[in-house]
């Protein structure tokens, strides 16, 4: 069953790295209103802040926006500075009984604040990590939230879109990607890869498809990877891809998964989106901690990718 995404609402404000410098900046800043994107799932939690049984993932129609603040007046530099606080509204539901937690805002105490190794903003149990940036001032964020027994797990991508989109021609984009996948023997794990995209514009959009592959799992490779499907791109956006597991092997496995983004930069220079993924009732060959296993699994992940 193909599953569509969430969209939650994110306000970022953007300060200078210390607090003598904020001050400077505050009356400097330039606010810009922004699409914000994010596959999120929930199981039941478990130690250590994971998921260990899934019960729900993301549902498709809910609209957001996000309105971020940039030091200095200038949005389109993202070297200038990074989120000092996060505030987060969801709107929608999720498949089943489940709602996303109403975080609030986050905040981040001038960098000090490192979670995985990750610039983190925190509101209670609920974590924002900022994974990476990407054309024009993106943000690339995995969020985090426990609440009542349920652990939420997702990944927001917080940017503006491209002003425009070829009308003809293709374009190749390559970047970054990572997932959190929930396996059913091995349990939670961060696997990161290489997003390759390619667009073929028209002038009434046209489509994108692509792959993340190169799955590793910190030093470990993993013997599959992620077929991204045409999806349709439509005011400087995309969406409607499916998502499939591609054994190393090629052997078929039943998979299901969908995935969405926008153009990002002057000309569509860049793109980012996020996905989900599952596994059916085929399993898929993993390796962790030098054991190989054969498992379900199910995971969210983003990617930032540039021409």
């Amino acid at each position: 069953m193909k599953k569509a995404s969430l969209i939650l609402l994110a306000t970022t404000t953007i300060s200078g790295c210390g607090a003598s410098v904020a001050s400077v900046f505050d009356d400097l800043g330039e606010s810009r209103t922004t699409q914000a994107t994010t596959h999120i799932m929930t199981g039941h939690a478990g130690p250590d802040n994971s998921i260990t049984a899934i019960t729900d993932v993301s549902k498709s129609g809910v609209t957001a926006a996000a309105t971020t603040t940039w030091p200095l007046g200038v949005p389109n530099e993202p070297m200038l500075g990074e989120p000092d606080t996060a505030e987060l509204a969801f709107s929608g539901k999720m498949d089943g009984p489940a709602v996303p937690n109403d975080s609030g805002k986050m905040t981040a105490d001038n960098g000090a604040s490192i979670r995985n190794q990750r610039r983190t903003y925190s509101n209670g149990d609920n974590f924002l990590e900022l994974v990476g940036n990407a054309q024009g001032g993106t943000n690339l964020f995995r969020y985090t939230s426990r609440k009542s027994g349920f652990q939420q797990i997702g990944y927001l991508v917080d940017g503006t879109r491209s002003t425009a989109t070829p009308t003809s021609g293709n374009a190749s984009y390559r970047g970054p990607a990572e997932a959190t996948i929930v396996g059913s023997a091995t349990g939670q794990r961060i696997v990161e890869g290489t997003a390759a995209l390619n667009a073929s514009f028209a002038g009434q959009g046209g489509s994108i498809s692509g792959k993340i592959d190169g799955l590793r799992i910190g030093s470990e490779a993993q013997p599959y990877s992620f077929a991204l499907g045409a999806a349709t791109i439509k005011d400087r956006a995309f969406a409607g891809g499916d998502v499939q597991i591609a054994r190393d092997d090629k052997v078929p496995i039943l998979s299901s998964g969908d995935y969405q983004g926008f153009f990002l930069g002057s000309g569509a220079q860049g793109v980012a989106g996020t996905f989900y993924v599952r596994s059916g009732i085929g399993t898929v060959p993993t390796k962790v901690g030098g054991v190989d296993r054969m498992e379900t699994i199910e995971g969210v992940g983003i990617f930032g990718a540039e021409k």
